[in-house]
């Protein structure tokens, strides 16, 4: 290239190599069409890993699937993976679910904001890619697609009005929790009815001096034809709605106090169904959560982890965080306690509870169970006077 911009073969971009990229035709979509920030469009996906196999899929996930697989293809602009312990996914309701079978299925949630118009753009590209990495032997199989599904904006309700972040802040944004609500009219001719009664009525009054900032409301859409073999068609397309309740607060906090009883409150309202996913889950720690990067999910190797699973009407979920150099480790239980208490005293929250240390075992010994990354060794060596 010979400036910033214009090349020798006067394209302006590859100088007349031919890469095979066939750079050309992007600039056509992007000369015309819809090009703003609204979420139009999400993709929502919660997803039970089979036993034994929690780890290797969240090393696919995280690595490589999470980019390659969503947040490279054109017009995805946001996105955030959510998990569901076993606490959590306890609190789900009702117990049978059209949703989830059993009802605790499902403990990693996975969200997309599509912009808005360019859906089937969107489309016609992931249905390609993931063929390909499918061919390529880049798709984790042992894993079961509990609720998948590309879906449509009907409404977002804010608690604050105007103030507050917007909707295509939400999946940047570091909420700390997450509660998924389906919610299925008794007909298909009074899903806009069932629409229109929460907008107007019952989302503003449970929203009011609630934990949650915002609820997003969407509908399913249909599947594809030539979708991958291993997820199974959208149902409930002509009734059902989905809620995510974006929660300033830990979900197991507040969940008795706003979230229970949704569905009676449902059902006496329009004549509406929830199903059992009345699961909340918890934000996915990340790297850089306040500055905006990409959700990425550190599997915290838990006993309890091994049957992890829930989705449905409700969820919420947790994970791990990575330094700035991304080392992939965990510090230990203890460290991560140590930790989360002094986050939450800078943030003004109530402390985390005390670490179980062993007898003999000293809060600095703890420091020294793990290795440090580059950037803690060379902090380190900074204060004892050390280059």
């Amino acid at each position: 290239m010979s400036d910033g911009m214009s090349g020798g073969s006067g394209d302006g971009f590859n100088d007349g190599v031919d890469d095979g990229t066939r750079g050309d035709i992007y600039a056509e979509p992007a000369a015309s069409g819809p090009y703003g920030v609204r979420p139009g469009h999400a993709l929502i996906t919660l997803v039970e890993p089979h036993p034994g196999h929690e780890y290797a899929y969240n090393r696919w996930y995280e690595d490589d699937h999470y980019y390659a697989g969503a947040m490279a293809m054109p017009w995805m602009f946001a996105g955030r993976r959510w998990v569901a312990t076993r606490e959590l996914r306890e609190l789900r309701y009702p117990e049978k679910s059209a949703v989830a079978e059993p009802v605790g299925a499902g403990c990693y949630l996975s969200t997309y904001w599509v912009t808005e118009g360019r859906y089937d753009d969107h489309m016609r590209w992931t249905v390609t890619i993931n063929k390909r990495l499918n061919r390529d032997g880049r798709v984790h199989h042992d894993r079961t697609h509990v609720f998948t599904s590309f879906q449509n904006h009907e409404a977002t309700v804010y608690r604050d009005g105007a103030a507050g972040p917007r909707d295509f802040h939400a999946l940047d944004h570091p909420y700390r929790g997450l509660v998924l609500q389906v919610v299925d009219a008794e007909e298909a001719g009074r899903r806009a009815e069932l629409l229109e009664w929460l907008r107007s009525r019952h989302l503003p009054e449970r929203l009011a001096g609630s934990p949650a900032a915002m609820v997003t409301v969407f509908r399913p859409t249909p599947l594809p034809g030539d979708r991958m073999a291993y997820v199974k068609q959208v149902e409930g397309v002509d009734t059902r709605l989905t809620l995510l309740w974006f929660l300033q607060e830990d979900p197991r906090e507040c969940w008795d106090g706003h979230f229970t009883g949704l569905d009676v409150a449902v059902a006496g309202g329009v004549g509406g169904a929830v199903h059992p996913d009345r699961a909340r889950y918890r934000r996915v720690r990340r790297s850089a959560a306040l500055r905006g990067g990409p959700a990425v999910h550190r599997a915290e190797r838990r006993p309890e982890w091994p049957g992890a699973g829930a989705a449905g009407s409700v969820g919420v979920a947790v994970g791990g965080r990575r330094c700035r150099h991304g080392r992939r480790g965990e510090a230990p239980v203890e460290r991560r306690a140590l930790s989360a208490r002094t986050a939450n005293r800078s943030r003004g929250l109530s402390a985390a509870p005390e670490p179980v240390l062993r007898r003999g075992l000293r809060r600095t010994s703890i420091r020294r169970r793990r290795r440090p990354c580059r950037c803690h060794v060379r902090r380190r060596s900074m204060r004892r006077g050390r280059s």
